[in-house]
C-alpha cells in the first residue's frame, strides 16, 4: 500500500484528489500533485472522520475514503536503508555517528543514508523522499534545533512516524542536548533525555554511539 504525503505526483495522486472531492474536501486542481491544498484536505478529512489528523494519506485514510485498493497499489522499495534525520546545525553529531557505523558500511551489513549523500544535479526532495520509503530504520539526531526545524516536522517526522505505525520501521531517537520532544517522547530513545550527549564524557559518548550500532543491528535483523 502506498503512503502518499506532500511532494508526492503521479496518477495515485490524482485519484486520490478526486475522492477527495467527492467527499467534500478541495484538494484544489486534480493535477496529481500533492501540495499544501491536498495536505490541508487530507487533514481535513481526517479529522471529520476521527482518524490520525496528519494530512499524509496512508492505508486508514484510504480505506476510508473508499479508495480501492487497486488504485493505491505501487511498488515501493524493501525497508533496507538507515535513514538519518537531523539538524545542519548538529552536522558535528552526524560526523560521529558516521564515524561509528562505517566499519558495518564497509562489510555491507547497514546501508546508511542521510542527506551527505546526495550528488550534485540530484532533486534532493525527490532524493530525501525515496530514501524515507526505503527505510527500515529511521535514526532521529534530536536537539532544540532539530525540533524547531520546519522541514523536518513536515517533511521527514510525518512519513517516518506513517512509517513505524503501518510498515514495521524503527525509530531510534538519539538525545544530543536537552529539549522538549512532544510526541517523540513516546519512543524509547537510545540515551536518556536525562544524559543528553552534550553532557556526556567522550568516552560516555562513544558507548552511546555503540549502543545505537547494536540497536541497528537488532533491527535490521528483526
Amino acid at each position: 500500500m502506498s503512503i502518499l504525503w506532500q511532494g508526492a505526483r503521479g496518477l495515485i495522486v490524482k485519484e486520490l484528489q478526486a475522492k477527495l472531492k467527492e467527499f467534500g474536501f478541495d484538494p484544489g486542481p486534480a493535477d496529481g500533485i500533492f501540495g499544501p491544498a491536498t495536505t490541508a484536505a487530507v487533514t481535513a478529512f481526517q479529522k471529520y472522520q476521527k482518524l490520525f489528523a496528519d494530512g499524509i494519506a496512508g492505508p486508514q485514510t484510504f480505506s476510508t475514503l473508499e479508495l480501492s485498493t487497486a488504485s493505491v497499489e505501487a511498488p515501493t522499495p524493501a525497508r533496507t536503508k538507515v535513514f538519518v534525520s537531523y539538524s545542519h546545525a548538529d552536522e558535528k553529531w552526524l560526523r560521529m555517528f558516521q564515524v561509528h557505523i562505517a566499519p558495518l558500511e564497509r562489510s555491507g551489513v547497514v546501508d546508511r543514508w542521510d542527506d551527505t549523500k546526495i550528488l550534485p544535479g540530484k532533486k534532493w526532495r525527490e532524493e530525501i523522499a525515496q530514501a524515507i520509503q526505503s527505510a527500515k530504520v529511521a535514526i532521529l539526531l534530536i536537539s532544540a534545533y532539530f525540533m524547531a526545524s520546519e522541514f523536518i516536522a513536515e517533511n521527514e517526522l510525518p512519513p517516518l512516524l506513517e512509517a513505524a505505525e503501518h510498515d514495521g520501521a524503527v525509530i531510534l531517537p538519539v538525545i544530543i542536548s536537552p529539549c522538549v520532544m512532544g510526541n517523540l517522547a513516546t519512543f524509547q530513545a537510545v540515551n536518556s533525555p536525562s544524559k543528553p550527549l552534550v553532557d556526556l564524557s567522550r568516552g560516555d559518548r562513544d558507548r552511546v554511539w555503540v549502543k545505537l550500532v547494536e540497536a541497528i543491528t537488532a533491527a535490521l535483523n528483526e
